[in-house]
């Protein structure tokens, strides 16, 4: 039995109108000026302002427990989604343009790592999964991944052992009194999960501290 919190699968419905190729350059060279945007910077107008991310996680499937290893392993993707007040635009002056898809490194994203990995602890570094931004400044972030971490596990009742194992997530860069992670309603996605192993998910849970120090650095599992 695994407790994850992986699992993000977002549906993105796509506005299709009539603009042109150049329009949509533009707006991209408008809102994405190295001289006036920085992808390093939170894009808050007040930098005293704390910056909340939505978090949800999707689930989709175990692929592996080694009890000699003591490691869990599942793919999964998480949902990142923010306000960017820097980028957002006035959809009139670009022909009704509501949507653009900048990839990583030209827009600000929450540097996330996993803290309990067995693997590579920047598990997204490498993500080229692009952003949906808005008009509105909503920016919608799906990066997915395996994820080996480290886990407990007794085997003392096998084979009808169960196992609690845990993804935790931490914010890289930021304190919490800088960025803040919140879920949403339903924060974990099990409707695509697939049964691929012996294993049987018995149970998942998404859990964000609230009680952290102003320089503890925000977290989730």
């Amino acid at each position: 039995m695994a407790k994850v919190a992986t699992h993000i699968v977002i549906l993105l419905v796509l506005d299709v109108q009539s603009q042109s190729y150049q329009e949509t350059v533009t707006l991209l060279e408008d809102k994405l000026n190295p001289e006036s945007y920085r992808p390093e910077v939170r894009p808050q107008r007040n930098q005293s302002s704390i910056m909340e991310v939505v978090v949800q996680f999707a689930l989709l499937s175990i692929v592996g427990i080694d009890d000699l290893a003591q490691s869990f392993t599942c793919n999964g993707y998480f949902v990142f989604g923010w306000m960017d007040e820097i980028i957002a635009w006035d959809p009139n002056k670009y022909n009704g343009e509501q949507t653009i898809h900048p990839y990583p490194g030209s827009v600000w994203r929450p540097r996330v790592i996993l803290m309990n990995t067995l693997d590579k602890r920047d598990v997204f570094a490498d993500d080229m999964a692009p952003f949906l931004v808005k008009s509105s400044g909503l920016v919608m972030w799906a990066p997915g991944s395996l994820f080996t971490v480290s886990c407990e596990l007794v085997m003392d009742n096998y084979p009808f052992d169960e196992h609690n194992c845990s993804i935790v997530m931490k914010s890289m860069t930021y304190t919490y009194n800088q960025l803040r992670f919140t879920n949403l309603q339903k924060p974990v996605i099990t409707k695509y999960f697939s049964n691929t192993t012996e294993w049987d998910l018995k149970a998942i849970q998404f859990d964000i501290p609230t009680n952290l120090r102003a320089d503890t650095n925000a977290e989730f599992s």
